[in-house]
């Protein structure tokens, strides 16, 4: 193990460069510390420049809160959180996750980057992955993100490009200035209530549902006015762009699909953040207890071998308790994400059904337009089927002639006239029945 332990101003200007990984954090000691599990790859530079750390493998820093950080680069993942001063990171070549910092300008980033808890403006350059924002006190500024952008509670102006797709939902505040566009959908939520000027231009469907907007344009360029129109906000999507406020109860089958899906999203991205956010407020207040129950334990031991011994013994105990705090954090996270992967599989198949019952719909549509225009024009149909000329009845065989009636016999003749004889039948019955056995 690799130990480096340092006093320093409470605002002094530290520099980092981080072969490995990174988890940098403030606390509230005016001291640097860098600690690394693999001997010899901590290097440290206090001549005529700031203090500079180099560290050829994983390493672990922490900082006083107010102190002015620059991390030049970083190879793997970065972790940094806690800092009251201004926060520069050039190059981050993994995942990056700022927590509770004051302004910050980021370079590149080449994973997904996730930001939440910033106390001012938040710049960003160029991010391969997905980059989620939330609780942005000041201006939100972002070159290009090449996955999705989710943003939320930015209170000051936003500039943004993504490829991928784009949530919005941040409340628009007068004299600000808002630019999101993206070469998918894009999704944006605004209050009803508030003040607003909507420049919104679609490459696929523009819908909007914003109760009391004036709505002005056609199906790929509108403009939506809400009370008096300030600020402006332009928003471009390659895809489809959805403006609305909350959902309502009258929604078209076509908008279900769509709003389900986006709310879903939303709500399944507010949970991953909520889990993140308890499980980061848990294991901090939990160390901030170890700290003063440590620090109260140490206020009495003042000799100096004893005091010395037991500042190493405590700094272990710090980074047990510190990689415990860790591990427990890295499993709640696999919770969350797998949350995350559930929520997401039900939101596909919320949209298929959805999908579905969209063609049945349309097709249920189709089949009245049929019967309507059948029915204006006086033609015999059947369901599904236009009806055609009726086709001749085929020509009837002709009947075979009637066989010859054979001659009465002696016999016949005897029986009848017997049975008139004895009154059984009348003589005009039996000419009858005479007549009928000769087949007249």
């Amino acid at each position: 193990m690799d130990q480096l332990v340092l006093d320093v101003n409470p605002e002094a200007a530290i520099y980092v460069t981080a072969h490995g990984e990174l988890r940098l954090s403030g606390w509230d000691h005016d001291q640097f510390v860098a600690e690394a599990a693999d001997e010899h790859t901590l290097r440290l530079d206090q001549g005529q420049t700031p203090l500079a750390l180099t560290a050829e493998s994983d390493v672990a820093v922490r900082v006083p809160r107010g102190a002015r950080v620059v991390v030049t680069s970083v190879g793997g993942d970065a972790q940094v959180k806690g800092l009251e001063g201004p926060l520069h990171l050039q190059n981050v070549g993994g995942d990056l996750r700022l927590r509770q910092t004051a302004d910050t300008e980021i370079g590149n980033v080449g994973g997904d980057m996730s930001a939440k808890k910033v106390g001012g403006f938040l710049r960003v350059g160029q991010v391969g992955g997905d980059l989620l924002a939330h609780r942005v006190q000041g201006d939100l500024a972002v070159e290009h993100v090449g996955g999705d952008l989710f943003l939320r509670d930015v209170e000051g102006g936003v500039q943004a490009a993504a490829g991928g797709d784009v949530s919005l939902n941040v409340d628009f505040r007068p004299g600000q200035v808002y630019q999101v566009q993206t070469n998918s959908d894009l999704t944006c939520r605004a209050d009803p209530a508030a003040d607003a000027l909507f420049d919104a231009t679609a490459g696929g469907d523009l819908n909007v549902n914003l109760p009391g907007a004036q709505i002005e344009g056609n199906g790929r360029h509108k403009r939506v006015r809400l009370g008096g129109g300030d600020p402006a906000v332009t928003l471009k999507a390659g895809g489809d762009l959805n403006l609305s406020g909350a959902a309502s109860s009258g929604e078209s089958l076509d908008d279900f699909g769509d709003r389900f899906g986006e709310d879903f999203g939303v709500m399944a991205d507010e949970f991953a953040a909520q889990i993140e956010t308890t499980i980061e407020t848990q294991i901090e207040s939990q160390l901030a207890d170890f700290e003063r129950q440590l620090n109260e334990k140490l206020a009495g031991l003042n000799t100096g071998t004893v005091h010395l011994k037991a500042e190493e013994l405590a700094a272990k105990a710090r980074r047990v308790a510190e990689r415990q705090a860790e591990q427990a954090k890295r499993r709640l996270e696999r919770q969350g994400e797998t949350a995350r992967r559930h929520a997401e599989a039900a939101q596909r198949r919320a949209e298929q059904q959805a999908e579905r019952a969209r063609r049945q719909a349309e097709a249920a549509q189709r089949r009245a337009e049929v019967f309507t225009r059948r029915s204006r024009s006086g033609s015999t149909w059947s369901v599904g089927f236009a009806a055609g000329p009726r086709p001749p009845a085929p020509p009837a065989p002709p009947n075979p002639p009637a066989p010859p009636a054979a001659p009465v016999s002696d016999e016949e003749r005897m029986t009848i006239l017997r049975m008139v004889e004895q009154g059984k039948i009348s003589v005009e019955d039996a000419e009858k029945l005479l007549a009928a056995l000769e087949g007249n």
